[in-house]
């Protein structure tokens, strides 16, 4: 699914003539096409290939909190990079809201350990359990809204 989309995207970036994005989705290919040869030719997975997008988006996020907004060279640093994440960030699934954890926790029936940091846990191995994706300040945040 990923594969798909970025290989659709390069061929509109190519037909619009979009040398940045073109430049950005080769090197996001790349980069997974690296990972795969890690394991010997192995395929990846969706979320092998989503912790690609992420890691590029963390190190972007890196990059941009030692550049300082001081010249006009530092500031096209500065907006080519948040492009870019913008871009990579197309590619990630949507995280669940907070309405959407607390019906997922009503209709699977969980009952949450007294503890905050056991119930963080417990609750990010049920969420992992059924492949979904929350943020992990929204469930530090349910959890304290749970436990009193």
């Amino acid at each position: 699914m990923i594969s798909d989309k970025i290989q659709q995207m390069i061929k509109e970036a190519m037909l619009s003539k979009n040398d940045f994005s073109k430049t950005l989705l080769r090197t996001l290919k790349g980069e997974i096409e690296r990972e795969q040869n890690k394991d010997y030719n192995t395929p990846l997975d969706e979320t092998a290939k989503i912790s690609v997008v992420r890691k590029m988006i963390k190190n972007n996020q890196i990059v941009l909190s030692y550049l300082k907004d001081e010249d006009d060279k530092t500031k096209d640093k500065i907006s080519v990079l948040q492009a870019e994440i913008k871009i990579l960030e197309g590619f990630l699934p949507s995280s669940m809201s907070k309405e959407e954890l607390n019906t997922f926790v009503l209709s699977n029936n969980l009952v949450l350990p007294k503890h905050e940091g056991q119930a963080v846990g417990f609750l990010m191995k049920e969420i992992k359990k059924h492949n979904l994706i929350v943020e992990s300040y929204m469930i530090k945040e349910f959890v304290k809204t749970q436990i009193i």
